[in-house]
Protein backbone atom coordinates (compact mmCIF):
# COMPACT_ATOMS: atom_id res chain seq x y z
CA UNK A 1 0.00 0.00 0.00
CA UNK A 2 1.48 3.57 -1.09
CA UNK A 3 1.86 5.12 1.93
CA UNK A 4 0.65 8.91 -0.55
CA UNK A 5 -2.29 6.83 -0.37
CA UNK A 6 -2.74 6.51 3.73
CA UNK A 7 -1.50 10.31 4.07
CA UNK A 8 -4.65 11.45 1.88
CA UNK A 9 -6.86 8.84 3.81
CA UNK A 10 -5.79 10.21 7.41
CA UNK A 11 -6.59 13.78 6.33
CA UNK A 12 -9.74 13.41 5.15
CA UNK A 13 -10.64 11.01 7.37
CA UNK A 14 -9.67 13.89 10.36
CA UNK A 15 -12.23 16.26 8.05
CA UNK A 16 -14.98 14.52 8.09
CA UNK A 17 -14.59 12.97 11.45
CA UNK A 18 -13.65 16.74 13.07
CA UNK A 19 -17.57 17.70 10.67
CA UNK A 20 -19.22 15.03 11.60
CA UNK A 21 -19.05 15.25 15.60
CA UNK A 22 -20.03 18.97 15.68
CA UNK A 23 -22.92 18.11 14.55
CA UNK A 24 -23.26 15.43 17.43
CA UNK A 25 -24.14 17.18 21.18
CA UNK A 26 -21.31 17.52 22.96
CA UNK A 27 -21.90 13.82 24.89
CA UNK A 28 -22.12 11.69 21.51
CA UNK A 29 -18.54 13.58 20.33
CA UNK A 30 -15.84 11.60 18.72
CA UNK A 31 -13.87 10.26 21.29
CA UNK A 32 -10.26 12.44 21.98
CA UNK A 33 -7.47 10.87 21.30
CA UNK A 34 -5.81 9.21 24.51
CA UNK A 35 -2.56 8.47 24.95
CA UNK A 36 -1.53 4.71 24.52
CA UNK A 37 2.11 2.75 25.02
CA UNK A 38 1.84 -0.18 22.70
CA UNK A 39 4.57 -2.71 22.84
CA UNK A 40 5.63 -5.55 20.87
CA UNK A 41 5.88 -9.07 20.36
CA UNK A 42 10.08 -8.96 20.39
CA UNK A 43 13.19 -11.29 21.29
CA UNK A 44 16.19 -11.56 24.10
CA UNK A 45 18.82 -14.11 24.62
CA UNK A 46 20.23 -15.80 27.97
CA UNK A 47 21.88 -11.89 28.46
CA UNK A 48 19.60 -9.36 27.81
CA UNK A 49 16.23 -9.53 26.08
CA UNK A 50 14.88 -6.42 23.86
CA UNK A 51 11.68 -4.43 24.34
CA UNK A 52 10.29 -2.28 21.77
CA UNK A 53 7.22 0.24 21.55
CA UNK A 54 5.94 3.27 20.80
CA UNK A 55 4.05 6.09 22.73
CA UNK A 56 1.05 7.73 20.68
CA UNK A 57 -2.28 9.38 20.87
CA UNK A 58 -5.10 7.52 19.43
CA UNK A 59 -8.84 6.92 19.29
CA UNK A 60 -8.84 3.43 21.07
CA UNK A 61 -11.27 1.20 18.74
CA UNK A 62 -13.17 -0.19 21.34
CA UNK A 63 -13.40 -4.11 20.92
CA UNK A 64 -17.33 -4.92 19.23
CA UNK A 65 -19.22 -7.84 20.05
CA UNK A 66 -18.06 -10.06 17.20
CA UNK A 67 -20.96 -10.77 13.94
CA UNK A 68 -22.29 -14.58 13.90
CA UNK A 69 -19.23 -14.90 11.24
CA UNK A 70 -16.93 -14.42 14.32
CA UNK A 71 -15.50 -11.16 12.62
CA UNK A 72 -16.39 -7.56 13.27
CA UNK A 73 -17.89 -5.74 9.87
CA UNK A 74 -16.06 -4.66 6.97
CA UNK A 75 -16.96 -0.87 8.09
CA UNK A 76 -16.19 -1.44 11.89
CA UNK A 77 -12.55 -2.66 10.46
CA UNK A 78 -11.74 -0.13 8.05
CA UNK A 79 -12.74 2.58 10.86
CA UNK A 80 -9.60 0.52 13.01
CA UNK A 81 -7.12 0.99 10.29
CA UNK A 82 -8.35 4.71 9.46
CA UNK A 83 -7.56 5.18 13.14
CA UNK A 84 -3.95 2.95 13.75
CA UNK A 85 -2.68 5.55 10.78
CA UNK A 86 -4.42 8.97 12.84
CA UNK A 87 -2.31 8.09 16.01
CA UNK A 88 0.12 11.42 17.09
CA UNK A 89 3.45 10.30 17.71
CA UNK A 90 4.74 11.55 21.30
CA UNK A 91 8.53 12.24 20.83
CA UNK A 92 10.27 12.28 24.04
CA UNK A 93 8.14 10.38 26.43
CA UNK A 94 9.70 9.08 29.09
CA UNK A 95 8.89 5.68 29.51
CA UNK A 96 9.28 2.76 32.27
CA UNK A 97 10.06 -0.42 31.03
CA UNK A 98 10.21 -3.99 33.28
CA UNK A 99 10.51 -7.47 33.67
CA UNK A 100 10.61 -9.83 36.24
CA UNK A 101 11.96 -6.97 38.72
CA UNK A 102 14.48 -5.44 36.02
CA UNK A 103 13.83 -1.78 35.04
CA UNK A 104 14.76 0.38 32.55
CA UNK A 105 13.29 4.07 31.84
CA UNK A 106 13.73 5.18 27.74
CA UNK A 107 13.00 7.90 25.58
CA UNK A 108 10.80 7.38 22.66
CA UNK A 109 12.44 8.89 19.31
CA UNK A 110 10.83 11.42 17.29
CA UNK A 111 8.85 8.97 15.86
CA UNK A 112 7.27 7.75 19.21
CA UNK A 113 9.33 4.97 19.22
CA UNK A 114 11.78 3.53 21.77
CA UNK A 115 14.01 0.18 22.30
CA UNK A 116 14.76 -0.81 25.91
CA UNK A 117 17.51 -3.71 26.67
CA UNK A 118 16.88 -5.11 29.73
CA UNK A 119 20.25 -7.35 30.98
CA UNK A 120 19.42 -10.53 33.15
CA UNK A 121 19.33 -10.25 36.60
CA UNK A 122 22.58 -10.86 38.66
CA UNK A 123 24.44 -14.39 38.79
CA UNK A 124 21.38 -15.53 36.26
CA UNK A 125 20.16 -16.13 33.06
CA UNK A 126 16.85 -14.76 31.40
CA UNK A 127 15.08 -18.56 30.99
CA UNK A 128 14.24 -20.03 27.83
CA UNK A 129 10.69 -19.76 26.42
CA UNK A 130 8.15 -16.48 26.70
CA UNK A 131 8.30 -13.38 29.10
CA UNK A 132 5.74 -10.55 29.96
CA UNK A 133 7.04 -6.77 29.80
CA UNK A 134 5.38 -4.09 31.00
CA UNK A 135 5.82 -0.62 29.92
CA UNK A 136 4.87 2.41 31.37
CA UNK A 137 4.52 6.23 31.18
CA UNK A 138 6.69 7.92 33.74
CA UNK A 139 5.85 11.27 35.73
CA UNK A 140 7.65 13.50 33.24
CA UNK A 141 6.73 12.06 30.04
CA UNK A 142 5.34 14.90 28.62
CA UNK A 143 7.33 18.03 27.38
CA UNK A 144 4.32 20.69 26.22
CA UNK A 145 2.73 20.75 29.44
CA UNK A 146 0.15 17.96 28.83
CA UNK A 147 -1.23 16.41 32.15
CA UNK A 148 0.04 12.64 32.44
CA UNK A 149 -3.06 10.62 32.03
CA UNK A 150 -4.34 8.14 35.06
CA UNK A 151 -3.24 5.41 33.07
CA UNK A 152 -1.40 4.09 30.49
CA UNK A 153 0.58 1.13 30.29
CA UNK A 154 1.33 -1.26 27.49
CA UNK A 155 1.62 -5.05 27.85
CA UNK A 156 3.69 -7.53 25.36
CA UNK A 157 5.54 -10.65 24.94
CA UNK A 158 9.52 -11.48 24.50
CA UNK A 159 10.76 -14.86 23.49
CA UNK A 160 14.01 -16.02 24.51
CA UNK A 161 15.03 -19.27 21.99
CA UNK A 162 15.03 -22.93 24.15
CA UNK A 163 18.69 -24.55 24.68
CA UNK A 164 18.07 -27.30 22.09
CA UNK A 165 17.40 -24.28 18.96
CA UNK A 166 19.53 -25.40 16.41
CA UNK A 167 17.84 -22.59 13.73
CA UNK A 168 16.42 -19.16 13.47
CA UNK A 169 13.41 -18.98 11.17
CA UNK A 170 12.78 -15.07 9.86
CA UNK A 171 9.19 -15.23 7.38
CA UNK A 172 8.17 -12.57 5.97
CA UNK A 173 4.58 -11.82 6.26
CA UNK A 174 2.61 -10.11 2.99
CA UNK A 175 2.07 -12.81 0.69
CA UNK A 176 4.26 -15.90 2.09
CA UNK A 177 2.70 -16.17 6.37
CA UNK A 178 -0.96 -14.41 5.42
CA UNK A 179 -2.20 -13.62 1.80
CA UNK A 180 -2.64 -9.92 0.80
CA UNK A 181 -2.59 -10.07 -2.97
CA UNK A 182 0.31 -7.37 -2.81
CA UNK A 183 0.63 -7.62 -6.94
CA UNK A 184 -2.60 -6.70 -7.01
CA UNK A 185 -3.65 -3.23 -5.99
CA UNK A 186 -7.19 -2.85 -6.04
CA UNK A 187 -7.14 -6.60 -4.40
CA UNK A 188 -4.85 -6.06 -2.05
CA UNK A 189 -6.63 -3.02 -0.97
CA UNK A 190 -9.58 -4.16 -0.47
CA UNK A 191 -7.95 -7.17 1.27
CA UNK A 192 -6.04 -4.78 3.98
CA UNK A 193 -9.06 -2.66 3.98
CA UNK A 194 -11.89 -4.17 4.35
CA UNK A 195 -11.59 -7.70 5.33
CA UNK A 196 -10.74 -8.39 9.11
CA UNK A 197 -8.02 -11.47 10.42
CA UNK A 198 -11.22 -13.77 10.95
CA UNK A 199 -12.18 -13.41 7.72
CA UNK A 200 -9.19 -13.89 5.61
CA UNK A 201 -7.99 -17.50 5.22
CA UNK A 202 -3.75 -18.32 5.80
CA UNK A 203 -1.76 -19.81 2.88
CA UNK A 204 -2.68 -23.30 2.74
CA UNK A 205 -0.23 -25.39 4.97
CA UNK A 206 1.77 -22.72 5.98
CA UNK A 207 0.60 -22.32 9.89
CA UNK A 208 1.81 -26.55 10.11
CA UNK A 209 4.60 -26.05 8.54
CA UNK A 210 5.62 -23.55 10.79
CA UNK A 211 4.55 -24.95 13.60
CA UNK A 212 6.23 -27.84 12.91
CA UNK A 213 9.59 -25.97 12.21
CA UNK A 214 9.47 -23.96 15.52
CA UNK A 215 9.48 -27.48 17.37
CA UNK A 216 12.01 -29.02 14.78
CA UNK A 217 13.30 -32.45 14.97
CA UNK A 218 13.12 -33.48 18.32
CA UNK A 219 9.59 -31.98 18.78
CA UNK A 220 10.97 -29.67 21.46
CA UNK A 221 13.66 -27.28 20.00
CA UNK A 222 11.84 -23.89 20.79
CA UNK A 223 13.35 -22.82 17.66
CA UNK A 224 13.00 -18.71 17.54
CA UNK A 225 10.50 -17.46 14.59
CA UNK A 226 10.59 -14.18 13.69
CA UNK A 227 8.43 -12.06 11.44
CA UNK A 228 9.92 -9.23 9.10
CA UNK A 229 7.83 -6.74 7.24
CA UNK A 230 7.42 -3.43 5.16
CA UNK A 231 4.21 -3.25 6.05
CA UNK A 232 3.36 -0.30 8.81
CA UNK A 233 4.13 -0.75 12.67
CA UNK A 234 0.47 1.04 12.43
CA UNK A 235 -1.12 -2.32 11.14
CA UNK A 236 0.59 -4.33 14.49
CA UNK A 237 -2.66 -5.57 16.31
CA UNK A 238 -4.08 -6.66 12.60
CA UNK A 239 -1.25 -8.66 11.95
CA UNK A 240 -0.85 -10.25 15.75
CA UNK A 241 -5.08 -10.74 15.31
CA UNK A 242 -3.71 -12.68 11.61
CA UNK A 243 -1.34 -14.81 13.47
CA UNK A 244 -3.18 -15.69 16.57
CA UNK A 245 -6.93 -16.45 14.90
CA UNK A 246 -4.86 -18.90 11.78
CA UNK A 247 -2.55 -20.34 14.65
CA UNK A 248 0.75 -19.39 13.21
CA UNK A 249 3.57 -19.69 16.01
CA UNK A 250 4.02 -16.32 18.25
CA UNK A 251 7.08 -15.30 17.92
CA UNK A 252 8.66 -11.43 17.41
CA UNK A 253 7.40 -8.68 14.80
CA UNK A 254 9.29 -6.25 13.17
CA UNK A 255 7.27 -3.58 10.96
CA UNK A 256 8.13 -0.71 9.13
CA UNK A 257 8.21 2.87 9.82
CA UNK A 258 6.25 4.51 7.16
CA UNK A 259 5.99 8.19 8.77
CA UNK A 260 2.98 9.48 10.42
CA UNK A 261 0.51 12.61 9.64
CA UNK A 262 2.98 14.94 11.72
CA UNK A 263 6.40 13.90 10.34
CA UNK A 264 4.96 12.97 7.10
CA UNK A 265 4.31 9.78 5.44
CA UNK A 266 7.41 8.69 3.34
CA UNK A 267 8.14 5.80 0.64
CA UNK A 268 8.09 2.04 1.92
CA UNK A 269 11.69 0.93 1.68
CA UNK A 270 12.40 -2.76 1.85
CA UNK A 271 16.22 -2.45 2.96
CA UNK A 272 15.42 -2.63 6.95
CA UNK A 273 14.71 -6.58 6.35
CA UNK A 274 18.49 -6.96 5.61
CA UNK A 275 19.33 -4.80 8.79
CA UNK A 276 17.47 -6.71 10.49
CA UNK A 277 18.60 -10.23 9.58
CA UNK A 278 21.98 -8.87 9.86
CA UNK A 279 21.35 -8.03 13.70
CA UNK A 280 19.47 -11.27 14.56
CA UNK A 281 21.91 -13.08 12.40
CA UNK A 282 25.06 -11.30 15.10
CA UNK A 283 22.49 -11.61 18.20
CA UNK A 284 22.34 -15.27 17.37
CA UNK A 285 25.55 -16.74 16.53
CA UNK A 286 25.26 -20.31 17.86
CA UNK A 287 22.40 -21.24 15.39
CA UNK A 288 21.77 -21.17 11.76
CA UNK A 289 19.15 -19.43 9.73
CA UNK A 290 16.20 -20.35 7.71
CA UNK A 291 14.88 -17.23 5.56
CA UNK A 292 11.52 -17.08 4.07
CA UNK A 293 10.14 -14.48 1.39
CA UNK A 294 8.36 -14.44 -1.91
CA UNK A 295 8.64 -12.91 -5.26
CA UNK A 296 6.82 -9.94 -5.14
CA UNK A 297 9.67 -7.10 -4.07
CA UNK A 298 13.08 -7.72 -2.56
CA UNK A 299 13.07 -10.76 -0.52
CA UNK A 300 15.32 -12.97 -2.56
CA UNK A 301 17.69 -9.90 -3.05
CA UNK A 302 18.12 -9.05 0.37
CA UNK A 303 18.26 -12.46 1.75
CA UNK A 304 21.15 -13.59 -1.14
CA UNK A 305 22.96 -10.66 0.28
CA UNK A 306 22.59 -11.72 3.81
CA UNK A 307 23.66 -15.24 2.80
CA UNK A 308 26.88 -14.00 0.81
CA UNK A 309 27.48 -11.64 4.80
CA UNK A 310 27.10 -14.46 6.68
CA UNK A 311 28.68 -17.55 5.05
CA UNK A 312 27.82 -20.79 6.41
CA UNK A 313 24.64 -19.17 8.34
CA UNK A 314 21.79 -19.28 6.00
CA UNK A 315 21.45 -22.79 5.59
CA UNK A 316 18.14 -22.75 3.23
CA UNK A 317 16.35 -19.77 1.51
CA UNK A 318 13.01 -19.98 0.53
CA UNK A 319 11.18 -18.10 -2.03
CA UNK A 320 7.18 -18.36 -2.49
CA UNK A 321 6.52 -17.78 -6.09
CA UNK A 322 3.58 -15.12 -6.52
CA UNK A 323 4.09 -13.23 -9.70
CA UNK A 324 6.31 -16.16 -11.36
CA UNK A 325 7.63 -14.02 -14.08
CA UNK A 326 9.85 -15.53 -16.42
CA UNK A 327 12.36 -12.80 -16.00
CA UNK A 328 12.41 -12.31 -12.23
CA UNK A 329 12.81 -16.18 -12.17
CA UNK A 330 15.62 -16.20 -14.10
CA UNK A 331 17.67 -13.56 -11.86
CA UNK A 332 16.43 -15.21 -8.62
CA UNK A 333 17.73 -18.76 -10.65
CA UNK A 334 21.36 -16.75 -10.99
CA UNK A 335 21.76 -16.64 -7.10
CA UNK A 336 22.00 -20.36 -6.66
CA UNK A 337 25.56 -20.92 -7.64
CA UNK A 338 26.73 -18.85 -5.41
CA UNK A 339 24.52 -19.35 -2.67
CA UNK A 340 26.01 -22.83 -3.15
CA UNK A 341 29.79 -21.80 -2.28
CA UNK A 342 28.39 -20.40 1.44
CA UNK A 343 26.49 -24.00 2.15
CA UNK A 344 22.72 -22.22 1.23
CA UNK A 345 19.51 -23.67 -0.26
CA UNK A 346 17.85 -21.85 -2.82
CA UNK A 347 13.86 -23.41 -2.70
CA UNK A 348 11.63 -21.69 -5.19
CA UNK A 349 7.95 -22.68 -5.07
CA UNK A 350 4.43 -21.65 -5.32
CA UNK A 351 3.05 -24.14 -3.21
CA UNK A 352 4.18 -24.97 0.22
CA UNK A 353 4.85 -28.99 -0.02
CA UNK A 354 8.19 -28.45 -1.91
CA UNK A 355 9.00 -26.25 1.13
CA UNK A 356 7.97 -28.84 3.52
CA UNK A 357 9.58 -31.74 1.94
CA UNK A 358 12.86 -29.89 1.54
CA UNK A 359 12.86 -29.07 5.63
CA UNK A 360 12.20 -33.22 5.91
CA UNK A 361 14.91 -33.88 3.58
CA UNK A 362 17.10 -31.81 5.80
CA UNK A 363 15.95 -33.29 9.24
CA UNK A 364 14.75 -30.41 10.10
CA UNK A 365 10.95 -31.20 11.16
CA UNK A 366 9.94 -34.86 11.96
CA UNK A 367 8.84 -36.83 9.39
Amino acid sequence: MDPSVIARAARAGTLIESALSLLRPPHLRAAEKEVRVLLYRSFGDSRRISVRGRVVRMVETRKRKLRRSGAISAREHLVSVYRSFDALDIPGAKVLVSCEGQERIVEADRGGYFLADLEAPSQSVWIAGSHRVEASLCGDAFTNGSSLPEFARGVSTVYVPGDEASMLIISDLDDTAMDTHTPHTPRMLRTVLLRSARLRHPIPGVPSLYRRLRDGASGNAQNPLCYISSGAWNLYDYVVDYLDEHELPAGPILLNDWGSRQRGFHPVSHLHKGVHVSALATRYPDVGMLLIGDDVHEDPDLYFRAAMTHPGRVRAIWIRLVRNESARLHQIESFRAQLETVGSDLVLSANTEMFERHARERGWVTR
